[in-house]
């Protein structure tokens, strides 16, 4: 059933287990099925170049992004919406495109604008998810320039909502660059809890004990 092989891809994937969807699911016949069956493949192509992403096949995961836009674009456009409405309906997978700009070293004011264009938009038109990347997506490349724009981004667009939309890669991420901003703009406190958080979250991490070592030299406890 092509459902049940386009649901294993999208649910392994947004449990951060990328790697392990590309192994049991073939994506080309779930590509295949979906559009004999009517589904919407750009779904599956912009699940598929998650998973690649995770994978590290970051080539794989452009060609998947580039097709999940144009295969949406058109899609959306057949249903009757107008070009602005299916452009803020794709901009999770602009933003997706943005961010492997950067990883590949290039691209940085383009995306810049993408990021800024998006949490610019209607929040509901371009949707939880692309407005919660680009805040942290943002926020990474300012580093210490405009914290208080970057925390309040990062805290306007991150809620329960928003969470159950993003990889756990992705929930990573924006948690660990959060517990930074905390603690470049001075709140200790805040950035203890949320980094005690993140430690029952996600256990010992390399990341965790860099941010726990600067706060401890803030408190002047550097035992």
């Amino acid at each position: 059933e092509p459902e049940l092989s386009i649901n294993a891809l999208a649910a392994l994937t947004l449990a951060g287990r990328g790697a392990e969807a590309l192994s049991v699911v073939d994506v080309d016949a779930a590509l295949e099925a979906a559009e004999e069956a009517g589904l919407e493949s750009h779904e599956v192509h912009y699940n598929a170049a998650l998973a690649h992403e995770s994978a590290g096949d970051l080539a794989a995961a452009r060609e998947h992004l580039e097709a999940a836009l144009e295969r949406g674009t058109e899609a959306l456009g057949a249903d009757g919406r107008p070009p602005e409405e299916a452009a803020d309906e794709l901009a999770r997978v602009r933003v997706n495109l943005a961010y492997l700009s950067l990883r590949e070293g290039r691209g940085r004011e383009e995306a810049m604008a993408t990021f800024r264009g998006v949490l610019a938009a209607d929040g509901a038109a371009v949707g939880l998810e692309a407005r919660a990347v680009s805040a942290n997506n943002l926020s990474a490349m300012r580093g210490d320039a405009n914290l208080p724009d970057s925390l309040r981004e990062l805290r306007a667009s991150i809620g329960q909502n928003a969470e159950h939309k993003l990889t756990r890669a992705q929930l990573r991420a924006i948690r660990f660059n959060r517990c930074v901003l905390l603690l470049h703009m001075g709140k200790l406190d805040e950035c203890g809890r949320a980094l005690a958080d993140l430690r029952r979250e996600y256990g010992d991490t390399a990341r965790g004990a860099a941010v726990e070592a600067s706060l401890l030299l803030l408190r002047g406890s550097p035992e």
